[in-house]
């Protein structure tokens, strides 16, 4: 791993442990980050589709309250 990823690793994971996520926040997180979609993300956490949806705005208030 280069100098420079490594230093976004480090950023990326404070910027995550400072918005405090519940475990379905991050679950949500780590499969949308893998490239899934909200089905595939419902389907693989065998929940609503409508949680998913939920979990992502609540996401984003998280991440404009931790970055402003």
């Amino acid at each position: 791993m280069t100098f420079k990823l490594q230093k976004q690793v480090i950023i990326f994971d404070t910027l995550i442990s400072k918005m405090n996520l519940k475990q379905g926040e991050l679950d949500t997180l780590n499969c949308y980050m893998a490239g899934m979609t909200y089905c595939d993300i419902a389907r693989f956490l065998d929940v609503n589709f409508s949680t998913i949806y939920r979990s992502r705005m609540s996401l984003q208030r998280k991440y404009i309250i931790t970055t402003n």
